[in-house]
């Protein structure tokens, strides 16, 4: 409840100080002499009425109501809360004053030689206070955000396809993975071979030593001229462990590439669970949809009611026009033919 207004160089008040009651309050006083002005007093300070109300000579004009100063000149515009100063505000008033005050900026402000309530008002502020009275507004911001969270969804959703789509190119490349592990265990094997070779020519080599310090006969010269044949068949195995140093280099590559790879398969496999939630995520979608179809059906309601109002007003203009012809009294008997 409003209790305590002052009012400072506001039109013809210099200041003046009122206070009001429990329930209707009702001024009263000659004509000019700032009736009206209380009422748009209370509108420049809830409503942050933007017109110049300064009087006459003074350069601000001020208005306090239940603690809260409305000023205003060329250079300041601002509203005192409390002690805190708001500024850069814009045309409505903040929020702060209307939840001090409970009432909103919908309220029906009606002046000296105003014309009736909404009927004078365009059509876009009549629905927006139709929507304000069943909450319609909270429906259309409800519609806003979800279609702002629908397009920021199907962004993220196809990004993450792209991705899912690199990554699965990504995996085709390290197909070869099984084709090494078999190369693995050859080169395995292959080490085994050269370790085995290696130990016969160090058999060998013991052996000729032995033949030159022995004199051994021609027979036993014969064999080990034999084995010389066969230490030169052991060196060309021995080129071919150089191969094999060389393939076993590529394989310790590959080696690297495949823990790598594996990593990868598991990004891969949380990849796959960002998709379910995707496509849980369409369903919601889907789910939008069908309330942005019933909102529509709200919408096509509310256009029907403003085509109702019109014509009902042009059924109240026909009725006051039929009574404007029709006398209230018989022209006979004089008695009442109508009345309201």
């Amino acid at each position: 409840m409003l209790t305590l207004l002052t009012l400072v160089d506001f039109q013809a008040h210099e200041k003046s100080v009122l206070e009001f009651s429990n329930g209707i309050n009702i001024i009263i006083g000659e004509s000019d002499k700032g009736k009206s002005s209380i009422i748009r007093a209370l509108d420049f300070v809830i409503q942050n009425n933007v017109e110049d109300y300064t009087r006459h000579g003074t350069k601000l004009v001020a208005v306090e109501l239940d603690g809260i100063t409305r000023v205003k000149s060329k250079a300041r515009n601002e509203y005192h809360v409390h002690g805190e100063i708001l500024k850069a505000f814009g045309n409505e008033p903040p929020q702060d004053v209307l939840d001090e005050f409970k009432m909103d900026n919908y309220l029906n402000w009606s002046f000296q030689h105003d014309s009736i309530f909404m009927f004078s008002e365009t059509g876009g502020e009549v629905a927006r206070k139709l929507n304000k009275l069943v909450d319609l507004d909270i429906i259309i911001t409800s519609q806003t955000n979800v279609n702002a969270d629908i397009k920021k969804l199907n962004t993220t959703s196809k990004f993450n396809q792209m991705e899912i789509k690199n990554l699965e190119k990504t995996i085709e490349e390290y197909m070869f993975l099984p084709e090494l592990t078999r190369l693995q265990m050859n080169f395995q094997l292959l080490l085994n071979i050269e370790n085995d070779i290696k130990s016969k020519m160090d058999t060998i080599e013991e052996l000729k030593i032995k033949a030159g310090l022995n004199h051994v006969s021609k027979l036993r010269l014969s064999k080990i001229l034999n084995l010389s044949g066969k230490i030169d068949y052991l060196f060309d195995i021995s080129n071919i462990n150089q191969k094999t140093d060389c393939r076993l280099k590529v394989l310790k590559r590959y080696d690297t590439q495949h823990k790598t790879n594996i990593k990868k398969q598991i990004k891969y496999e949380g990849i796959m669970k960002l998709k379910d939630k995707i496509n849980r995520i369409d369903e919601i979608c889907s789910k939008c949809i069908e309330l942005e179809s019933e909102l529509n059906n709200i919408r096509h309601m509310q256009r029907s009611f403003i085509t109702s109002k019109a014509d009902y007003s042009a059924l109240m203009t026909q009725l006051e026009s039929c009574k404007a012809k029709i006398p209230k009294n018989c022209p006979t008997c004089g008695g009442v033919l109508w009345s309201l």
